[in-house]
């Protein structure tokens, strides 16, 4: 899957634009109000006036066809949940519909943007699919035509995506944050579907839990864990200690998947490195392992993720890949 631009409308002139297209969007719901460009010659199909999003199904607000129906865009809502990323959000969605991804840009945390080709009914379509986070509620565009004639409707779909903008005042984020802290070594921020927890000191280090649950279940465990450089110990040695924590819980580590220095570990630290692992529990069920070490002129903090592998539980590896970065980002 490439990160290749798409087409933005560029290619029309603002006299094309004024003559061909109108903007749409207004609502009498304030939650449900934007606005974006259409082509006047696009009809508008009806639809019931739309109630406050769900989490699970996606809220059509809007709809049209071309003329000959030749192509179609739709304007939906979802409400979230959980944190995560428009462009988590929308892999997800990709996968869920069963599109083949072409391109996929991540154009901020709130805003990606797709390519992707699909079949229905015999027929090979494409999809031009954006995602917008605004507020708790993610809205898509989705400009879909016939694989053979997508060249004559690439900018178009694309002026619609990128002239999509949400009007209301969102009234929150998608989750409320938690402070957390281990000891009076640091501090971090977290989604507050999390919950926190104190563990034993281990080898003098301290530690603080964090533990995702989904439908009753334990479903992503994070470790925030410092140690002291009065200690014998270096930089690399604090991942063969949580990989050994890990394995003493009966989480076996396999293939080293990414191995890379790492930036944003918040202004306190002046360098840090992630490791992601393949691995299994010890009833071979597939997980995924990431580490992130950074340090400062005193300590080193180590923050795990076990988390189901994003092969078997996307939408889990997302929730819990973002709330991992926040921790992460949020160190102080």
């Amino acid at each position: 899957m490439a990160d290749t631009a798409l087409p933005t409308g560029q290619a029309y002139s603002r006299a094309h634009i004024a003559a061909h297209f109108t903007w749409a969007g207004l609502s009498t719901q304030a939650w449900s109000a934007a606005k974006y460009l259409v082509p006047k010659t696009w009809h508008s199909t009806p639809l019931p006036t739309p109630a406050k999003p769900g989490v699970t199904t996606l809220t059509t607000l809007a709809a049209y066809v071309a003329p000959g129906d030749a192509a179609s865009l739709r304007i939906q809502v979802v409400m979230l949940e959980r944190e995560i990323t428009a462009q988590l959000w929308l892999r997800h969605y990709l996968i869920a519909a069963g599109n083949q991804p072409e391109t996929l840009a991540t154009l901020s945390p709130k805003f990606a943007d797709s390519l992707s080709q699909y079949v229905m009914d015999g027929q090979a379509l494409v999809g031009r699919i954006a995602a917008r986070i605004h507020g708790n509620l993610l809205f898509l565009v989705a400009g879909s035509c016939p694989l053979a004639t997508y060249g004559q409707f690439a900018e178009l779909f694309g002026l619609c995506v990128a002239s999509f903008q949400p009007t209301s005042t969102p009234t929150h984020g998608i989750e409320p944050r938690s402070k957390g802290a281990v000891g009076k070594v640091v501090g971090f921020e977290y989604p507050g579907s999390w919950k926190s927890r104190e563990v034993p000191a281990l080898d003098g280090k301290l530690a603080t839990d964090l533990i995702s649950i989904t439908g009753g279940q334990p479903t992503g465990i994070m470790r925030v864990k410092t140690c002291s450089k009065d200690q014998v110990t270096r930089m690399e040695l604090q991942i063969e200690d949580a990989l050994h924590e890990f394995a003493s819980a009966g989480v076996i580590p396999g293939e080293l998947m990414v191995n890379k220095g790492l930036a944003a570990v918040g202004p306190r630290f002046h360098s840090g490195f992630l490791q992601v692992f393949a691995a299994k529990t010890s009833a071979g069920v597939a997980q995924e392992l990431w580490l992130v070490v950074a340090e400062d002129e005193d300590y080193y903090i180590t923050i795990s993720l076990l988390t189901p592998d994003r092969r078997q539980q996307f939408l889990i590896w997302a929730w819990n890949r973002t709330a991992f970065d926040i921790v992460t980002e949020s160190l102080v």
